[in-house]
């Protein structure tokens, strides 16, 4: 297949082409998880993308994309009483997430942070049910269940999603900022919502590639679309492959950076040592450490906490005290 240039403007029909030879189906309910830099020169940008997917999913598919917002610490909410946030609250997930939000006919979550957007046949379903009572990624856990396929768009993008549901599904417990946002439910009440749940660090998600290459069907299939290289996954395999790995071995994810404050200090069972953390990173005048340290390690809370949803996959609960 030829290699489009770089240079070139990449149309509508072209993508629409490059989703059918991946093998994206009518009817597919799909994740996005999308580049728009490395897709290319796209006519129309993001909305051309989005216009490309939802025409080869036709209407029996459905698309869903991470719209998140921002969060801010609880003591800068404190000060700052205007800034409220609500459903239509712009992204920071990227073009995709942004563009997708102003389409009319889009479901969105109305979880405070971890807000999901979606069109199609199943959206108002997956969306309707995402609150600020449920787990921040549970819309994925839902697409895994019935069906779902990730479509992982460039190589710069990090993870294919499932693996945030897996660490909540087994409960690990890492030391998180007080942070969240100031939002307006659906009554109209204004609130304020506080992060609760963990994350992982950015290196890990990479080590689980190779682990899905080894059970076949995992990646269903590997093309160019655009100028991006494009994964087509199975949710469901991707989540079962990294449930067995972490519930194993929860030091998978760690990287080797003995300065990486996420793996080294912040998991229950993580095994740095905090004060020489502390005066190796004194003596560095590492801020971004320094700033993690204190505002996560010292003055942190735990997080996953108890959800009033119970948060189950494929019928059974994985989630463990630690």
């Amino acid at each position: 297949m030829a290699t489009i240039s770089e240079n070139t403007n990449i149309n509508k029909e072209t993508l629409v082409k490059d989703l059918r030879n991946l093998g994206v189906k009518n009817g597919d309910l799909l994740y996005i998880k999308a580049s728009m830099r490395s897709l290319g020169r796209i006519e129309g940008g993001a909305n051309t993308f989005i216009d490309a997917t939802l025409d080869v999913v036709g209407k029996e598919g459905t698309i869903v994309v991470s719209s998140f917002v921002k969060v801010k610490p609880l003591s800068y909410l404190k000060r700052h009483k205007e800034l409220v946030y609500d459903i239509n609250t712009a992204s920071y997930a990227g073009a995709v997430g942004n563009a997708i939000m102003k389409y009319p006919n889009v479901e969105l979550s109305r979880h405070p942070v971890q807000k999901f957007a979606a069109i199609g046949k199943m959206a108002k379903k997956l969306m309707g049910d995402h609150t600020e009572e449920s787990y921040a990624y549970d819309p994925l856990r839902v697409m895994a269940e019935i069906g779902g396929k990730g479509l992982i768009v460039g190589k710069d993008v990090i993870g294919v999603g499932t693996t945030h549901v897996v660490m909540g599904l087994l409960g690990y417990k890492q030391r998180r900022p007080k942070v969240g946002v100031r939002y307006k439910d659906d009554s109209g009440n204004v609130k304020i919502f506080q992060l609760d749940w963990a994350g992982m660090c950015s290196d890990g998600f990479h080590k689980f590639f190779p682990e899905y290459d080894k059970v076949p069907g995992t990646i269903i299939s590997e093309a160019k679309v655009g100028n991006a290289v494009t994964k087509l996954t199975d949710m469901q395999k991707t989540m079962e492959i990294e449930l067995k790995i972490l519930g194993e071995n929860p030091y998978f994810f760690m990287c080797k950076d003995k300065d990486c404050f996420c793996c080294r200090l912040s998991w229950d069972f993580s095994t740095g040592r905090p004060l020489s953390f502390l005066l190796r990173n004194l003596f560095k005048f590492n801020r971004k450490n320094l700033k993690l340290f204190f505002n996560n390690y010292l003055t942190g809370v735990w997080q996953p906490r108890e959800h009033r949803k119970d948060l189950l996959f494929m019928g059974k609960s994985y989630k463990v005290k630690r």
